[in-house]
C-alpha cells in the first residue's frame, strides 16, 4: 500500500513519509527485499557472522564481569543477591490470564 501510493501520488506520499510508522513499515519492506534476494548459503554466513559476534561480545562482558573477582562462587552469590532483590517472589496473575487458564482446563 505503501509503495501504491509512493508511485501513483509521490506529493502525498512526501507528507507521510516521514512519520514513523512508514518509516517503520519501509525497513521492514527492505529487510524482506534483502532476505528474499539472499540464497541459503548467504544467510548462513551472514547468521555464522552474527552469532560470532554476539558470541564474542558476550565473552567480553564475562570477562569484564569477572574482573576482579577471586572466585566463581564470590560472582555466583553476588548475581543471586541481585537477582533476589530484583525479581519479586511471586509473580501475581491477571484476571484475563486466569479466566484463560480457567477456561482451558474446564
Amino acid at each position: 500500500m505503501v509503495l501504491s501510493m509512493a508511485q501513483t501520488n509521490p506529493a502525498m506520499f512526501g507528507l507521510v513519509a516521514d512519520r514513523p510508522e512508514v518509516a517503520h513499515q519501509l525497513e521492514k519492506m527492505g529487510r524482506l527485499k534483502e532476505l528474499l534476494s539472499t540464497n541459503q548459503d548467504e544467510l548462513k554466513a551472514k547468521q555464522r557472522e552474527n552469532w560470532l559476534l554476539w558470541i564474542s561480545q558476550y565473552r567480553k562482558w564475562l570477562v569484564k564481569e569477572c574482573d576482579g573477582a577471586r572466585e566463581v562462587c564470590t560472582i555466583e552469590e553476588e548475581r543471586i543477591r541481585v537477582m533476589d532483590s530484583t525479581n519479586p517472589p511471586v509473580v501475581l496473575r491477571n484476571y484475563i490470564a486466569q479466566n484463560a487458564i480457567q477456561s482451558a482446563e474446564n
